[in-house]
């Protein structure tokens, strides 16, 4: 009878999670028409309160409806959780915008370091300032890393390589996922872009020449460090090794 009745309960939960992350999929909608003219985008979508109303976003809501469940699945009413899910938000706003307007808009970097300060916030209040200075150092790394990358590009190749608006993001990120996380974070990202750049020419959807932008699968990175965590990987790449 108890098994029984944790199984509704924890269906129950699953499913109201699912609703709230459908409705939360649609703030990302939401900075998707409205974020792109802030960044003065011209031929950005305007924004309808009309429109909202009367249609809902299904391409928005339902990696959100999908995604929140299995985030308490995985992590339970944690500190992690709440951080995951309001990042997922963020994240799915720039995989849209990014792919379509070639840009992050600064809010939602400011909202993911804002994010981030307040996880190592957490860190100081809980008395593990070993861990805090490690995610502080996690952004710096993130941060100095696109920096560099996007400056040889600019000095050698005398292209733009990574935005700034890449740079930003694996700041914030730096700091919600710590050193080794945004290490894993960069090479997942890296592999990802490689796979989807070959699939893109091969099929002729992008050319050699096109920019194919970095921030979509920077974003799908940091959705796999959410359920696999970073020493996994590094434990497999050892495994490889020996």
């Amino acid at each position: 009878m108890i098994n029984t009745f944790g199984l509704i309960l924890t269906i129950i939960i699953l499913g109201i999670l699912g609703i709230i992350g459908f409705f939360a999929g649609q703030i990302s909608r939401v900075c998707y028409d409205v974020l792109p003219c802030d960044e003065g985008v011209p031929e950005a979508p305007v924004f309808r309160k009309k429109n909202f109303q009367k249609r809902l976003s299904i391409l928005f809501g339902i990696p959100m409806m999908i995604l929140l469940p299995i985030l308490f699945w995985f992590l339970g009413l944690s500190i992690e959780f709440f951080i995951f899910a309001l990042l997922s938000v963020a994240l799915l706003a720039i995989i849209a915008i990014d792919y379509k307007h070639y840009i992050i808009p600064d809010k939602l970097n400011l909202f993911i370091i804002f994010l981030g300060i307040i996880y190592i916030s957490i860190f100081f209040l809980l008395s593990q300032q070993e861990l805090a200075f490690n995610h502080i150092m996690g952004g710096l790394l993130g941060g100095s890393i696109f920096l560099a990358l996007a400056l040889i590009s600019l000095l050698i190749l005398r292209k733009e390589g990574m935005g700034f608006g890449d740079i930003k993001l694996m700041f914030g990120l730096g700091l919600i996922f710590g050193v080794k996380g945004i290490l894993v974070l960069t090479l997942i990202a890296f592999t990802i872009g490689a796979i989807a750049c070959i699939f893109f020419i091969i099929t002729r959807i992008k050319k050699v020449t096109d920019y194919i932008p970095f921030g979509p699968y920077i974003c799908l990175a940091s959705v796999i460090l959410m359920f696999i965590p970073a020493g996994f990987f590094v434990d497999w790449y050892l495994k490889l090794l020996l």
